[in-house]
């Protein structure tokens, strides 16, 4: 399952998910997702911006970037997205 929230502050997963200080990692299968537990991998903005409270405001085909870029380039496990 996965949950698409452009809607939130760039640090609102990092702060819900209580994984403050985390970073995405790449890896040769692609960005590491953030696993604050077994079943949850989380994958934000807010890890890659050098201040995760900074503003972003994206639309149209900017935002569709940036999601299509998550389903595509974050390595989700072995499972996928299933």
């Amino acid at each position: 399952r996965m949950d698409i929230d452009d809607h939130q502050p760039p640090d609102f997963y990092v702060k819900w998910a209580s994984i403050p200080g985390e970073q995405v990692h790449q890896s040769g299968l692609g960005w590491q997702p953030v696993y604050p537990m077994d079943n949850l991998g989380v994958i934000s903005i807010g890890f890659l911006l050098s201040d995760p409270r900074e503003a972003v405001v994206w639309r149209g085909p900017k935002k569709n970037g940036m999601i299509k870029q998550f389903l595509r380039d974050v390595h989700w496990g072995d499972d996928g997205l299933d």
